[in-house]
Parts: C-alpha cells; structure tokens; sequence
C-alpha cells in the first residue's frame, strides 16, 4: 500500500495510510497535507541507502528527544550540509508519537 516507513517518519506514515482508509474526504485532506510535509525529507533522504541511513537516524534522534548521534564504520560520515538540509526538512515536524 506504499512505501515502507523508517523510524524517522512512521508515526506519520501510520497516520497517514489510517486517514486514507477512513473514506472521508476531509481525512484525504489532512493526509495529503501529512505526506506533503514529509515528502521533501523522504526525497533527500533516500538518494542512497547510505543517506538514509545516515540522515534518517539524525532526524529520528531529534524527533525523540535523544542526543548526539554515533556512526559505526564504515558508515557514511554526515556533511555539512547534508546536516543542515535534513534539519530544515524535518524542523516542523513534532515530536514522535508513541
């Protein structure tokens, strides 16, 4: 029924495929509001495994309220800039859902 959600995003992936199940148009609404808010951050997130990976973890980390993240060889090694798009990306979204 669609992607397969990391970490990162799969409270709003479950909220999403849950609103477009319901039938009502108004839900449709707010579920493609939710997956336009998320799709530029999907987009750059997965040009590679490794930026998934490497990104995805970053923005999971702050969505949970966690700290510093560490990366295991042979790891991709975050940039610069790579940082700053995945922080701007993600910046609205909320705290993860549990």
């Amino acid at each position: 029924h669609g992607m397969i959600p990391g970490i990162e995003s799969v409270d709003i992936q479950a909220r999403i495929y849950n609103l477009m199940q319901t039938g009502d148009a108004a839900d449709e609404i707010e579920a493609e509001r939710l997956y336009a808010t998320i799709l530029p951050m999907i987009v750059f997130m997965i040009q590679s495994i490794e930026s998934f990976i490497c990104y995805g973890k970053r923005i999971a980390a702050r969505r949970l309220g966690l700290g510093a993240v560490y990366d295991r060889a042979p790891a991709l090694a975050p940039h610069a800039e790579g940082l700053q798009w995945s922080a701007r990306l993600s910046a609205n979204l909320p705290a993860f859902e549990i």
